[in-house]
């Protein structure tokens, strides 16, 4: 494998028109590890490698496996758009080319890390090959190409490389390949802190808080969209379902839906983005079950048939559903109940009488209820 660092370049930031292009067309400039390039097994030609595209392409250098070019820190927008060309040199081997992305604010120094790939080509001939991506991200990236294949002699050919509505970010600008400011960490910025915060449930009933109203934003400002609840995975995820319940997150707002798994406290984590993309430490988010009331309540109801007429001597369950107590009551001639000293929470009522469908109402105590009705049907 020949590695060649001598890559010919001529990068321009072209801010009247928020466009940062790399062409290869000035051979004067050699390239500058210390602006956070990076080339692995990718040359410069001086022929005409594309035809009527470009007098000079990157190209890779065969049998290369992978071959890397790798572009410095760009600050794109919601708007940027990838386009470059591309080709074989010749038809003959596999070839394969990937275009991966890397976030410059993984908070991680000394590595690139989660890259997401935004394009993949399979050659199965020599010829141009237009390409054109919308980024669909926002903050400060960098961009990856990587050739891979086995068998002839061919190489990837790389030209017109160019990011619209981007501009080349200063992060980086004048470091050498191997500085901590040329990895995966905006050098030089505080990202936010995340600040531990306790949500109070009880019972089944939905409940939420803005997690992000006591956080701390860094260098830059916090992004409201951008709060992540499983850190353990290099996905991004607005939900998160576990034994005691389901969470969503949407704008900093955090909704703790329980389920029956709910019986005690429990905690969850979290990190937050800024606008820049630099991620905050992990906050933690303790979820904290209302405690039994020092007043147990009474639950008061009527059962009755579907034509309205009283369902008197008729059994009516009551389940704790968090200790599993049941009690059972027998309504009254005229189809009242009554259970005396329930306990805060959720509980479930039941109506059975032989000749007819159970059935149940799920009901959030948290003072005295006195208006049920069950309706008995056949």
């Amino acid at each position: 494998m020949k590695i060649l660092t001598a890559l010919l370049f001529c990068f321009l930031t072209i801010s009247a028109s928020a466009q940062v292009i790399q062409d290869f067309e000035d051979a004067s400039v050699p390239l500058r590890t210390n602006d956070c390039y990076a080339s692995a097994s990718f040359s410069t030609s001086t022929t005409n490698a594309i035809t009527n595209i470009s007098a000079r392409s990157s190209q890779l250098s065969n049998p290369a496996n992978p071959a890397i070019y790798q572009l410095p820190f760009i600050a794109v927008g919601a708007a940027s758009v990838l386009s470059f060309d591309h080709r074989l040199s010749a038809a003959n081997g596999t070839r394969n080319l990937r275009v991966e992305l890397y976030s410059a604010a993984d908070n991680t120094a000394n590595s690139l890390n989660n890259p997401t790939e935004i394009y993949s080509f399979d050659y199965s001939n020599a010829a141009v090959q237009n390409a054109s991506i919308a980024l669909n991200v926002t903050g400060v990236f960098r961009i990856r190409f990587v050739a891979t294949g086995s068998g002839g002699n061919s190489r990837v050919i790389l030209d017109n490389i160019q990011v619209s509505n981007a501009s080349r970010s200063t992060i980086g600008s004048g470091q050498a390949v191997a500085s901590s400011q040329c990895n995966a960490v905006i050098p030089g910025s505080t990202p936010p802190t995340a600040v531990d915060d306790i949500l109070f449930a009880s019972g089944m009933t939905p409940v939420s808080i803005n997690i992000l109203t006591n956080d701390i934003a860094g260098t830059s400002a916090i992004n409201n969209d951008r709060v992540d609840l499983t850190i353990t995975s290099s996905a991004e995820e607005s939900t998160l379902s576990v034994p005691e319940g389901d969470f969503v997150v949407a704008g900093g707002v955090l909704t703790f839906t329980p389920g029956v798994g709910f019986t005690t406290s429990f905690s969850i984590n979290y990190t937050v983005k800024d606008a820049a993309g630099a991620t905050s430490n992990t906050g933690t988010v303790t979820i904290t079950t209302l405690g039994p009331s020092s007043s147990p309540v009474d639950v008061i109801g009527r059962v009755v048939y579907d034509d309205m007429r009283s369902a008197g001597m008729t059994n009516v369950e009551l389940v704790d559903i968090k200790t599993g107590e049941t009690r059972v009551v027998m309504t009254n001639p005229f189809g009242f109940f009554r259970f005396e000293g329930v306990q805060i929470g959720t509980h479930l009522l039941t109506a059975r009488r032989k000749g007819y469908s159970p059935q149940s109402l799920l009901v959030d105590v948290t003072e005295e209820i006195s208006d049920i009705v069950l309706v008995l049907t056949h």
